[in-house]
């Protein structure tokens, strides 16, 4: 066999009957100074293990008729489990099970995971493996609940009431949103596609460096603004996962056409058009997740501050409210003339230097 770790093992053993059928007996095992042979696992189980795992494990056995009951607690460097009883049928050979997961530092799981996390984590589960495998799992996590169930290589999830500015610092992505969330998720572990299909309920920006941005240009306090309902849309494509969300309140309006999150290298490509009060301007949102750079798009920012000031600039320009042929006439006019373009070239240069870092 090939050797997937080391370690030491003790066994202690009493079985007055081995008789497949009227199985009568007890085995008491103990694992200890393990140590996961990373190189030999990442090449059979397609993992990317990096830093040393060490296990120690102890179970208890009883044979009873032609049934194995197991109860067993599993102590690793990453996380830990806990069996109550495994029951195992020698003649068809199904196993049912309980368990418990418990992870006291998420950010262990990186080897696994390929996702920075922190905090901890307990999940409370069964498997059951005949001719399939299935198993389901639930948790308290983030002031909600999680709720899966994994049939073989397909992966379903459905995340109830989950504190959205607490998953995003679990997850070391910027805290930019207060919201409830709900979401559905579904992952083929083979082919490692999948989707994300979430509803956040009430949300509101908190101060950052987003809010501070559109508070400057557009003189609106986006924190103040409640979300009763912001949808988001998700492909998975293995390491890439491309998003869109869509946010509306009273007064304003933001749409994230493009989302391109890398999680092995953890960077993000967004691209965000957002409506304040009629003022439209885009944003894009680049970098490492962590600390990305965030850059309002000057031509589009320009337009909104032309657009927002029209009134202003044909009172300036000397042009009346016609009729609309007749007021594209003129405004041609006066783009064609020196005044104009000297008027515009102000503008610009106006809005260069207020909000300079932004571009």
């Amino acid at each position: 066999m090939p050797m997937y770790a080391s370690g030491y093992l003790d066994m202690n053993a009493n079985i007055p009957n081995a008789n497949m059928d009227e199985l009568k007996g007890s085995i008491n095992t103990k694992v200890y100074n393990g140590v996961v042979n990373n190189a030999l696992v990442n090449k059979d189980f397609d993992l990317k293990l990096v830093d040393r795992l060490t296990f120690k494990t102890d179970f208890k056995t009883i044979l009873k008729d032609n049934h194995i009951y197991n109860t067993s607690n599993i102590y690793t460097s990453k996380a830990n489990v806990f069996v109550k009883e495994t029951k195992i049928n020698l003649k068809t050979m199904k196993i049912e099970s309980d368990y418990k997961i418990q992870v006291e530092d998420l950010s262990k799981l990186y080897d696994l995971s390929s996702m920075k996390m922190r905090g901890s984590a307990v999940i409370n589960g069964t498997l059951v493996k005949d001719e399939n495998m299935l198993l389901l799992g639930k948790s308290n996590l983030l002031d909600g609940s999680l709720n899966y169930k994994l049939l073989n290589s397909d992966f379903t999830a459905k995340i109830k009431d989950i504190n959205v500015l607490k998953t995003l610092h679990m997850m070391y992505f910027p805290e930019v949103l207060k919201s409830t969330a709900n979401v559905d998720l579904k992952y083929n572990l083979e082919n490692k596609i999948g989707t994300v299909n979430g509803l956040l309920i009430n949300g509101r920006f908190v101060k950052n460096e987003f809010s501070s941005m559109l508070n400057n240009f557009a003189r609106f306090d986006i924190t103040k603004e409640v979300y009763e309902k912001i949808t988001l849309d998700s492909k998975i494509n293995k390491n890439i996962i491309n998003s869109t969300m869509h946010f509306k309140s009273k007064l304003t309006k933001l749409d994230m056409t493009k989302s391109v999150l890398d999680t092995e290298k953890m960077i993000t490509d967004s691209y965000v058009k957002v409506n304040i009060k009629g003022i439209k301007f885009d944003t894009s949102i680049k970098g490492n997740v962590s600390s990305p750079k965030i850059k309002l798009h000057i031509g589009s920012a320009l337009q909104a501050t032309i657009d927002a000031k029209k009134d202003e600039l044909l009172k300036k320009l000397n042009i009346d409210k016609l009729d609309k042929d007749n007021l594209k006439r003129k405004l041609k006019e006066q783009m064609e003339s020196g005044k104009f373009k000297k008027e515009k070239k102000r503008l610009e240069e106006k809005l260069k230097n207020k909000f300079k870092s932004l571009f």
